[in-house]
């Protein structure tokens, strides 16, 4: 993130505050050394002082730029003095920083619901003092906190979690209304920190379990007025790739799901192997449902051994081992949000089972089927899966009701599956 700043010459207060979205990894780190409460606003005020934006966004973080400052001898109310005191020159950014550390202060008290309170005003006082000028907006530093000062609120507060998220939910579409309205030239357009803000969006809606809400923002970022995504941050852009593919997952799009989350995979850093693993905790179901089998390595590699006893399954239409595998991990698949998705493979191991009783000619679906599942099915309800198998298109022929029998195709009776997907 980077600042550009334009003081007046008095230095009482702040024309313009605008920020545009770059790598962070590219800022040297400037607070690590600042332990006392004094020398961190010295700092804030020196970066200021010198319209050094590279150091003001990192100082400006509420998890990172004042994380290493001694607070604890130290009521909110003393913290808030000194920060007002020593940045008066700098007159709304006095109150801006104030807040800031205040939040981290009740953060430290474990007191989140106020550290949530006290970071949204921070972030209001910037935006009530720089409305919708072409020039301005909240900080993208500024906005990443309140979710994850909200979150911690979540986790404590109970009933109250429900109000605290819609709160944020509130602010940042204010923020993205705002950046959204960007009129400059394209290397100053605060429209560059939209697609941050539509992530931290689509987070609060997955928590509020109301994902219909995200496909609005979906629709404004895929629309004429938005920025090419290719201008984006690659972090950014990894990041609303894979909650787009989450998103078309549950709406039944598996192949726009499969392109949105490969997107995530491929670009997402390779050191990042927590990030790496959660979005493959999604595409590997996904293109299993497509017919593309992991490879044992990469079951390996990111620890995904539920998936080992799946695949074998599906590839060797073993029902039983399906079910069993299904059953032992059955509460890991509904946390992760995938469990509907692994059940629908189902149809494919059935489909892979008779295409072996096919093949083999001379066995009958109800005995495989006792066999398979350990108990008796009916000719109804195999005529039913067969039924289902031919309306999905996983077997070319059909069923012949009255002589309960099956007609394939001669020319290739059960397609490939990704043809079938396809």
């Amino acid at each position: 993130v980077v600042f550009e700043l334009d003081l007046r010459e008095d230095g009482a207060a702040i024309q313009a505050f605008l920020f545009r979205v770059t790598h962070q990894s590219t800022v040297p780190n400037l607070f690590i050394k600042a332990k006392s409460l004094a020398e961190y606003v010295d700092r804030v005020g020196s970066a200021l002082a010198a319209k050094n934006g590279d150091a003001l966004a990192q100082l400006l973080g509420l998890t990172a730029g004042c994380a290493n400052v001694e607070l604890r001898s130290m009521s909110v109310e003393q913290v808030g003095h000194i920060c007002q005191s020593k940045l008066s020159r700098f007159d709304v950014f006095s109150e801006v920083v104030a807040g800031i550390v205040q939040a981290r202060k009740h953060i430290e008290n474990q007191h989140f619901a106020e550290a949530y309170t006290a970071q949204i005003a921070s972030v209001m006082y910037v935006s009530l003092s720089f409305p919708l000028s072409p020039s301005v907006t909240p900080s993208d530093a500024m906005l990443r906190e309140p979710p994850t000062a909200d979150h911690e609120a979540s986790e404590k507060a109970g009933d109250e979690v429900h109000d605290s998220l819609r709160s944020a939910e509130q602010h940042l579409k204010k923020g993205f209304a705002m950046a959204a309205n960007g009129r400059v030239p394209a290397e100053h357009n605060k429209q560059m920190g939209t697609l941050f803000i539509v992530n931290q969006l689509f987070k609060i809606y997955f928590k509020l379990n109301m994902i219909h809400l995200c496909r609005n923002l979906i629709r404004a970022v895929e629309g004429p007025a938005f920025p090419p995504f290719e201008r984006f941050s690659k972090s950014d852009k990894v990041t609303y790739q894979y909650y787009v593919g989450r998103i078309s997952m549950f709406e039944d799009q598996y192949q726009k799901a499969e392109t949105c989350l490969d997107y995530a995979w491929k670009h997402c850093h390779r050191g990042k192997l927590r990030n790496k693993r959660m979005i493959l905790q999604f595409l590997v179901p996904v293109k299993l449902l497509l017919g593309v089998m992991p490879s044992p390595k990469l079951v390996a590699d990111y620890a995904l051994e539920e998936y080992t006893g799946l695949t074998d399954a599906i590839r060797d239409g073993n029902l039983r081992l399906f079910t069993e595998y299904l059953n032992k991990y059955q509460d890991k698949f509904v946390q992760q949000g995938v469990y509907l998705l692994i059940e629908k493979l189902r149809l494919l191991v059935l489909r892979n089972l008779f295409k072996k009783v096919y093949v083999a000619g001379s066995l009958h679906f109800q005995v495989v089927l006792r066999f398979a599942t350990g108990g008796d099915m009916d000719m109804d309800e195999i005529e039913c899966i067969l039924t289902n198998l031919i309306f999905k298109g996983y077997i070319k022929g059909y069923m012949s009701h009255t002589k309960k029998i099956l007609v394939v195709s001669k020319a290739q009776p059960f397609p490939p599956i990704v043809d079938v997907s396809s």
